[in-house]
């Protein structure tokens, strides 16, 4: 898995006016494709009026599903443009319509990439890149002379606190920035003379 990729943080949107004619971009995070599709979807449905509506997104922590539609625009001015600024962003998990109402001035095609282009970048803007952190989750069970040392150690990381369970025995729980996983491992075992068990867990993105 990657240990970092972006997103957006927020849905968003963004209006820009090219020769009369009024460009919205609207941007939403998304979690797969059929959430992309059903944003995709929703704004078409509020827009049926418009001229077009041109959709585009990037699912996939790899990027790897990819998909976007001229709606009606001269092939390749549109959909493909707004693809683009997504991936020159390197932006996953993200999807995006551009709408459309024509203002009565043919823009030519380089007019139509430049708006699309345009109104997609500035919706991102309004969006915020997010970029997303890969962490592994850490259980510590301990008895309860050695908390204040597994504190000590996970504090100088970067290292998210989980919720811990205070029984005969104490688990500490945290999630690691994966690139610090050994070193942690590492630190506590020679903390504490190798007194702690470590439980290492699932992998999670984390905007951290």
């Amino acid at each position: 898995m990657l240990k970092y990729y972006w997103t957006v943080g927020q849905a968003a949107n963004v209006e820009i006016v090219v020769k009369k004619s009024r460009f919205i971009a609207f941007l939403c995070p998304v979690k797969d494709e059929d959430e992309a599709v059903s944003f995709i979807d929703q704004v078409k449905s509020r827009h049926k009026d418009a001229t077009h509506n041109v959709p585009a997104f990037i699912v996939g922590i790899e990027q790897r599903k990819q998909r976007c539609s001229d709606d009606g625009e001269p092939s390749g001015t549109a959909g493909l443009p707004v693809l683009d600024v997504l991936k020159r962003n390197e932006l996953t998990n993200v999807a995006v319509v551009v709408t459309r109402y024509f203002g009565g001035i043919k823009l030519g095609k380089g007019g139509l990439i430049r708006a699309y282009s345009q109104a997609a970048q500035q919706g991102i803007a309004a969006a915020r890149k997010q970029l997303m952190r890969l962490y592994v989750e850490l259980a510590v069970k301990t008895d309860y002379s050695w908390i204040g040392i597994i504190e000590r150690e996970t504090g100088q990381l970067n290292c998210l606190k989980g919720k811990d369970e205070f029984l005969e025995l104490v688990t500490l729980n945290y999630y690691v920035p994966i690139e610090q996983r050994e070193m942690l491992h590492k630190r506590i075992i020679n903390a504490t003379n190798d007194g702690v068990d470590l439980y290492w867990g699932d992998l999670k993105y984390f905007n951290k």
